[in-house]
């Protein structure tokens, strides 16, 4: 039937765009429209009365703060800019009367939604569906709703808001109870799933009083994160980034899929020590402690093998288990002959280099408090001599250097040639050679002995030059010389009369005394102090020194045999001289 005055406008409760971008406190007139807002969205409000209007959060009174007509608002006072608006649009209410009891039928319903009001429980739940008398919802207590599937709670919110998935007694927020995967969360792409309660208890808990997650099983946490970040698997108190404790097997295993894998496993026992090593015949094993050094030794395999070790008193043994001596490293034997030589080889890091004077190698000796590696006491030094065309044209030398007082780095004082040459140096004022021998003074042990056309060291073909430990100095032909090239030489002039010379020089018979080491047989020669006396030119001092070579303060005279010698020799010429102006006198006489 029609209707007797305003006819309703039938519609849905909906939020007018806001139109507050416009307001500038001028203009009053506005256009009322849906999102998004453009003409197709246009509404009309019947009165002022449908609209539901706030400005600045004020609640404005229709026909009075604002008028309609067709789609458009206008405000009584224009709406100052920068002020908020929102707007409803209501649809008109109907009276109508209750209809009667049974009236309402599935047909007249927007779903296919049936009500029954028996019951109460699992089995006949209070609001099922048609068709499903047993799947619905009930209330099975004072304030608390059930959810029924099939006659089978599946799902409770009891009194406390606790939600339980299928579970009746949930004793959390959230308490999800059964088999199989009990949580699944995702991003519509991916999914995992948790498993709160289950077989052997399994669980993942966030454990508020200590600041850690867990990951456990059986109550007992198997992996940890604290509140600093730090993961422990086996331990729920990690003391690291990574913190394993295992008991028995590997802590850490490493694996390819071929089963070839690396294992880290720390030592339970001086019989079960721990190791970093593959699992094949341990081809490559780092083991801390064995079963004959307890824990205190840290072992490196390889194919088996030990093949070094740093004992418990921080040495590092190579081709050996033991050594009781003080050194810290000790290189016993070859690669694959424990028994053999002990080799340390010492390679460039480079290809063989071409050039001569290219070092090779060092071993040098520093200091603890050295900064630089420039700075040492001393090396040994291996260098090219030469140049190197192929591997097996490979010249090289030894070079010793030391460093001098008052130095920061060192200075070649020996070098041994590709050669076999010896060559020293040595500093202002020191002895450059001294040698010892533990021999008493003879003429059987030699401090320098001489071979030539030798095979190689120590040959033992005959000596030509000897130096015995008594002094004697013994050569094949008997021969001394010296240096004597004219071109070498100025100021040449005859030299003067020695006659007087040598006939005032003493020469005595004497011996050493036994103190001084020397051999105290019958000796024949000048004392220094007397022919100073007569030719002071013919006399040099020698520094005494003590066993390190430093000076004692006093010194030791001794004489210039080749001088003296070349006295005699002009001594003897002019003995020659006089003796054939006589020879001449005897033979006139005679033929008188």
């Amino acid at each position: 039937m029609a209707y007797i005055g305003t006819q309703p406008v039938r519609g849905q409760y909906r939020k007018l765009s806001d139109i507050s971008s416009g307001f500038n406190g001028s203009t009053t007139t506005f256009t009322t429209s849906v999102p998004p807002g453009t003409s197709n969205y246009y509404v009309t409000a019947g009165s002022a009365s449908q609209l539901l209007v706030s400005l600045g959060g004020v609640i404005q009174q229709p026909d009075v703060d604002y008028t309609v007509n067709t789609y458009t608002i206008t405000f009584t006072t224009a709406p100052a800019a920068g002020l908020s608006f929102f707007g409803v649009l209501m649809g008109d209410s109907l009276n109508s009367g209750s209809p009667a009891d049974g009236s309402v039928t599935t047909s007249k319903l927007a779903g296919n939604l049936s009500v029954g009001l028996t019951g109460g429980s699992a089995a006949t739940p209070s609001l099922y569906f048609t068709g499903d008398a047993n799947t619905g919802i009930y209330s099975p207590g004072a304030d608390t709703l059930a959810f029924v599937e099939g006659g089978v709670e599946a799902m409770r919110i009891d009194s406390s808001g606790r939600l339980g998935i299928n579970t009746s007694s949930p004793g959390a927020l959230l308490d999800v109870s059964g088999s199989g995967n009990i949580a699944r969360f995702g991003d519509g792409t991916n999914t995992f799933d948790v498993r709160f309660k289950g077989p052997n208890n399994w669980a993942v808990q966030l454990d508020t009083s200590a600041d850690k997650f867990n990951i456990q099983r059986n109550s007992s946490p198997l992996v940890t994160v604290d509140s600093s970040g730090r993961v422990g698997i086996g331990t729920n108190s990690p003391s690291s980034l990574l913190h394993l404790v295992s008991s028995g097997q590997p802590t850490i295993t490493v694996a390819d899929d071929a089963g070839r894998s690396l294992q880290v496993k720390s030592p339970d026992s001086s019989a079960n020590p721990g190791f970093i090593g593959t699992t094949t015949n341990h081809d490559f094993l780092l083991q801390a402690g064995t079963t004959a050094g307890g824990l205190n030794v840290m072992r490196f395999n390889t194919a088996g093998s030990e093949r070094a070790r740093i004992d418990s008193s921080g040495r590092l043994l190579v081709g050996t288990s033991t050594y009781d001596g003080n050194g810290v490293a000790v290189f016993q034997g070859v690669a694959g002959d424990p028994t053999g030589p002990g080799v340390l080889d010492l390679r460039r890091g480079t290809t063989r280099p071409a050039g001569a004077d290219t070092s090779i190698g060092y071993l040098r000796f520093m200091s603890t408090s050295q900064t630089s590696s420039n700075y040492h006491y001393a090396y040994i030094a291996a260098f090219t001599d030469g140049t190197s065309s192929s591997d097996t044209d490979i010249p090289g030398r030894l070079s010793f250097a030391t460093t001098a007082d008052g130095a920061s780095s060192p200075t070649e004082r020996m070098r041994i040639t590709n050669t076999g040459g010896i060559g020293t140096f040595s500093a202002s004022g020191v002895n450059t050679l001294t040698l010892g021998s533990a021999s008493a003074a003879g003429t059987s042990i030699y401090f320098i002995r001489a071979e030539p056309s030798s095979s190689g060291v120590f040959s033992g073909v005959t000596a030509s030059f000897l130096v015995s430990t008594n002094g004697n100095v013994t050569n094949t032909n008997g021969s001394y010389g010296t240096i004597s090239d004219v071109k070498l030489k100025e100021n040449i002039v005859d030299a003067g009369s020695q006659w007087d010379d040598l006939k005032a020089i003493k020469i005595r018979n004497w011996n050493f005394k036994e103190e001084t080491g020397h051999q105290t047989h019958k000796q024949i020669g000048p004392i220094a102090q007397e022919l100073e006396q007569v030719c002071p030119g013919l006399i040099f001092e020698m520094p005494d020194q003590d066993k390190e070579g430093n000076d004692t303060g006093e010194v030791t005279k001794g004489v210039n045999q080749s001088v003296l010698y070349m006295k005699a020799v002009k001594a003897l010429q002019e003995a020659m001289e006089r003796i054939e102006q006589l020879e001449a006198k005897v033979a006139a006489l005679e033929a008188a």
